[in-house]
């Protein structure tokens, strides 16, 4: 998913430089990539939420219900993080005829 992510913004970036007014400036395209960095952890981190979910005792609700808050959280950012590169897609596509040569 991160790799298709990252193909999905150097399109974006590819097309923004195409027109003649650009859509998404040059510290959005940056601070995406860098939150991509960020989502790149991500599978990792819930993967271990998902192994200490597996192995705690099924009569620990405490640490059971903290651990499935924590892999909410993680699901959350990458929901955030997909929201993200949508959101670009969905502006480049609202503008591209704006701003096209």
């Amino acid at each position: 998913m991160d790799e298709s992510l990252r193909r999905i913004l150097q399109l974006l970036q590819d097309l923004n430089s195409r027109v003649k007014t650009p859509i998404i400036s040059e510290s959005e395209f940056t601070e995406e990539y860098e939150n991509l960095d960020e989502f790149s952890e991500l599978p990792r981190q819930i993967e271990v939420l998902v192994g200490k979910l597996k192995c705690v005792n099924s009569d620990d609700i405490d640490t059971i219900v903290e651990n499935l808050i924590h892999l909410h959280l993680k699901l959350s950012d990458c929901i955030w993080h997909l929201d993200q590169i949508h959101e670009l897609v969905k502006r480049v596509a609202g503008n591209i005829r704006d701003v096209a040569n």
